[in-house]
């Protein structure tokens, strides 16, 4: 992730009432950065500024560590005093060469104080390690600490320095005045799914209309004694390693981890090496999201049962006293969600020490979350736009709603992460989602279930507020007649992750379009049935009905996305091209263009991250900088035709332009404008990757896939033929051939790429040559041209234009379609024909079919 923005801590001297304390020695403390699972010294040094010293944190998670040399019989207590910062850290000591222990936590701005030859059970004269941790992932909020005092000391009793400073102060405050207005509807357990009343109703549900979305819980319940005496298993050691697949389906079977014996300040890796993807986001979406149904569809309490041994070993663990451990992201997040969901239907079957042991550690770590969000942590919250956002307040809010009104906080945190989400819905401003269509289903899911939590706990209802009707409405744009996904930014090419979700949305906003986008799901329930979300989201019976609007386009302008689609028919063509903002999600596919043409994904996304996979330029062999966003300059959408231009030099360092002309008709002209150096030639080359038969074919090349056929070829900007070179690609499941053109520039250089795709029968021929003309440049297919045109003038018989970039497709020596470009964007663009004139601003069609 980026990192430009650094944390800052800065160690000050002063006096204080205990003894005075010299300037600190830059020298004395050692910046550790988190790599490969161990504390590694970095090169780095704090860097002096008068008397302080100045560290900046540079890496997801970092350290200030220092080793002192201290008599622990005589100067036990360590007394650390922070002033006024923006900064969430933790304390961890240990003796040189032995286990350090966390042995403060959610320590801000005051006093820390800790007897450490108590907690280190340690004596005498001894070298002890002391590390001050912070963690993020960089972001607009620089953290810091004036740390102003660090010192072993005589006596002192234990306290925590948990005061607030800087902007955390504000969005504190902000935060209680939000939190003062969230209160239960009527406190009770089960609440966040469901409650107790609403059983039978769910029972009758699951054994008739719902029975799709709740089948392998019911399979369960049918063989429930049988299911009660199978072996058990635990989730640990070998088993870990091993993909979910292998673990997951034990529904009553699967049992927690053992925890260790610890003693005070120890805590454990329950998961050890394992990623939180891995482990706490499988249990979150395919046991613990089950057991909740299960819960709701019997009145035995085996599902409650298995969600209260799991949550106990949990907090048993004390996995969050790890001195590793930092809150932050999916291993917290995704923790709490299985915390909450397992309180929520375990809380009958718990006796009250039980339930305050997992109240306890529930409460750490929305704790730890909640002051590390306030701080700014990072991209990752304040992006709003990501899916690890989601996840994050999704986590932090279910643990705030399941407490609330048992512990004093809890509206806090409730309160911050529906704030977030508000913040979230009101800044995708046009519906679109930064990290690709599966990516943004992925982060709606997260939201989805939050809001449905606010308003089953709260009464607060956010399900219908308008992002999600544009989120809708995006999502149908960018979805083909199968309901999949067109894919860009780290994609999911083709795939319906997450689909459910539009089940939600539908039944919310009562459209029947949106039914029918969901409804797709219902074809790969395998991949369903774990997350849980279907079951109380589907609404079998509101129609489903395909979109019936043609001929629509629409840019997506708050992430650089134009898409034109003829329909949502089986025979459907759906263009898209991408020049914009990022998700966290990189990939290399700035002026990327996804092409699905009558039906057929000839120009598919998905191929691959790199710049070599998608349908890009490449200049002097080199990728694109995936984290250089573009910019889309311009837009047009018309019934007739559709243009966009995109700015990609942030990605690739020269100036390079990509306008795509696109006539509704059947053709595809990308305009390729790179401006080097001149200080050396430079190789530039243009690269499709269609997917079906692929051969040369002419002066350029011909894609035959089931019927239907893309003719195209290459010229640079005078017109001279640019000869194509055909690749099988290796793994062709999705693209099939690589096809590339290259040429030398020495300062700059034009590439012209042009597309005619139909049906087999439709197309007038099956290859295409080319030839230069007086401003233009023909491509021939049989007895079509599509003529390219570079400057202002004529383009056949009567018809000239205004405009500076022009195409025309003619038939017999007859134009039939024209799209005009002027040369900027705000200025107007005219087509003339005898007399008569066409105006537009920026773009101008024209069309012997269609009136314009």
């Amino acid at each position: 992730m980026n990192t430009r923005y650094a944390t800052v801590v800065v160690l000050a001297a002063c006096v204080t009432s205990v003894a005075q304390v010299p300037a600190p020695n830059r020298d004395d403390w050692q910046i550790h950065s988190w790599n490969s699972g161990a504390w590694t010294k970095s090169d780095r040094l704090p860097e002096a500024a008068g008397n302080a010293i100045l560290f900046a944190r540079n890496g997801k998670r970092e350290c200030i560590a220092r080793t002192f040399e201290v008599d622990l019989d005589k100067t036990p207590v360590l007394e650390i005093v922070a002033g006024a910062g923006n900064c969430h850290w933790r304390l961890s000591a240990g003796i040189e060469g032995q286990e350090e222990l966390l042995i403060a936590d959610h320590q801000v701005v005051g006093t820390c104080r800790r007897n450490v030859s108590q907690r280190l059970a340690a004596t005498a004269r001894q070298r002890v390690c002391v590390r001050l941790t912070m963690w993020g992932w960089g972001g607009s909020d620089k953290q810091q600490l004036l740390l102003q005092r660090a010192a072993f000391i005589v006596a002192g009793a234990d306290v925590d320095a948990t005061g607030l400073g800087g902007v955390m102060i504000e969005r504190h405050a902000a935060v209680l005045r939000r939190a003062e207005t969230i209160a239960c509807v009527r406190h009770a357990h089960p609440s966040l799914r469901y409650r107790q009343e609403q059983k039978r109703d769910l029972i009758r549900k699951a054994r008739s209309t719902h029975a799709l979305f709740a089948r392998s819980v019911v399979k369960v319940l049918d063989s429930l004694a049988a299911e009660k005496v199978k072996p058990t298993y635990r989730l640990e050691g070998e088993l870990l390693t091993k993909t979910s697949h292998a673990w997951r389906e034990g529904l009553l079977q699967l049992h927690p981890p053992e925890p260790p014996e610890l003693g005070p300040g120890q805590g454990g890796r329950i998961f050890g090496d394992a990623r939180p993807e891995s482990t706490w986001r499988v249990l979150c979406w395919h046991d613990f999201s089950r057991w909740v149904i299960g819960s709701a569809l019997t009145d035995d309490p085996a599902f409650s049962e298995q969600a209260k041994r799991w949550i106990l070993a949990m907090a048993r663990w004390r996995f969050w006293q790890h001195p590793e451990y930092v809150y932050f992201d999916f291993a917290t997040a995704y923790a709490l969600q299985n915390f909450a969901s397992g309180y929520d239907i375990a809380n009958a079957v718990m006796n009250e020490a039980e339930r305050s042991e997992v109240r306890a550690a529930i409460a750490q770590m929305a704790k730890g979350l909640y002051l590390s969000t306030l701080t700014g942590h990072g991209t990752i919250y304040n992006d709003l736009r990501g899916n690890h956002t989601a996840v994050t307040m999704c986590g932090l809010g279910l643990a705030g709603l399941v407490l609330l009104e048992e512990h004093p906080e809890a509206g806090q945190w409730a309160a911050l992460a529906e704030q977030f989400m508000i913040d979230c819905f009101e800044e995708h401003t046009s519906g679109a989602w930064t990290e690709s269509p599966s990516y943004g289903q992925y982060g709606i899911d997260e939201w989805l279930k939050l809001a449905e939590a606010l308003r089953n706990v709260t009464g607060r209802d956010h399900m219908k507020h308008p992002f999600f009707t544009r989120y809708a409405d995006f999502s149908l744009m960018i979805h083909d007649w199968e309901g999949r996904n067109l894919g860009y930014n780290g994609g999911g090419w083709a795939s319906r992750w997450n689909h459910w979700i539009f089940l939600r949305i539908a039944d919310e906003l009562q459209r029947s379009d949106v039914q029918w986008l969901a409804n797709f799901c219902l074809e790969s329930m395998e991949q369903m049935h774990g997350y849980g979300d279907a079951f109380w989201w589907a609404n079998p019976a509101l129609d489903a009905r395909r979109p019936t609007a043609s001929r629509v386009g629409n840019l997506y302008d708050d992430i650089g996305l134009s898409v034109w689609r003829s329909g949502w028919e089986d025979s459907a063509t759906i263009l898209l091209h991408h020049c914009g903002r990022k998700g966290q999600h990189k990939e290399e596919n700035m002026n990327h263009v996804t092409l699905y043409a009558k039906g057929r994904r000839m120009l598919p996304d998905g191929v691959g991250g790199r710049t070599a996979d998608h349908n890009v330029p490449m200049i002097g062999g080199r990728k694109q900088n995936k984290w250089g966003p573009g910019r889309t300059l311009a837009f047009h959408s018309d019934e007739r035709s559709g243009y966009s231009l995109g700015d990609a030099t942030r990605a690739y360092g020269p100036r390079t332009l990509r306008h795509v002309l696109y006539l509704r008709s059947g053709v595809l002209v990308l305009v390729d404008d790179i401006k080097t150096s001149g200080r050396r030639p430079v190789e530039i080359s243009a690269a499709l990757h269609p997917q079906g038969d692929t051969a040369l074919a002419g002066e350029g090349f011909r894609v035959d896939n089931n019927g239907v056929q893309m003719i195209g070829a290459f010229s640079d900007g005078l017109g001279q033929v640019l000869s194509p070179v055909i690749t099988p690609r290796t793994k062709a499941k999705i693209a099939t051939h690589d096809v590339s053109v290259t040429q030398t520039a020495g300062d700059g250089v034009r590439t012209i790429s042009c597309l005619r795709f139909d049906t087999e029968d439709a197309l007038p021929g099956n290859t295409m040559t080319v030839s230069a003309r007086d401003g233009a440049i023909d491509f021939h297919v049989g007895s079509e041209v599509v003529r390219v045109g570079t400057a202002a003038g004529m383009i056949e018989g009567q018809i000239s234009t205004t405009g500076a970039l022009w195409v025309a497709r003619l038939v017999n020596g007859q134009a039939t379609d024209i799209l005009a470009v002027a040369s900027e964007p705000l200025q107007e663009a005219e087509i003339r024909e005898q007399g008569k004139r066409i105006q537009g601003r920026g773009c101008v069609s024209w069309s012997n079919v269609l009136e314009p």
